[in-house]
């Protein structure tokens, strides 16, 4: 028998992941985002309400400093600002 008659052995298939791990990995990845989403549109929630509250605060403490306003006056103001 010469080499070249004999069969040779196929050669393994290398290792590929199932399609169950792939998605749990796809899964894993996923939550990773939607949860630096979430954080992430928190974080520019609480700065656009920061803003928010310094664009309130000047004019009432300006109209407060030079107008010398009463109370109910002042209650006016904050209502109407809001």
């Amino acid at each position: 028998m010469s080499s070249s008659t004999v069969p040779q052995p196929p050669a393994p298939a290398p290792h590929q992941p199932t399609l169950g791990r792939e998605l749990a990995a796809a899964r894993a990845r996923l939550h990773e985002q939607r949860r630096r989403v979430r954080a992430g549109l928190w974080t520019e929630t609480l700065g656009v309400v920061a803003l928010m509250l310094v664009a309130y605060a000047l004019p009432t403490l300006l109209a407060d400093r030079f107008l010398r306003l009463e109370w109910a006056f002042r209650a006016a103001l904050l209502g109407a600002f809001v």
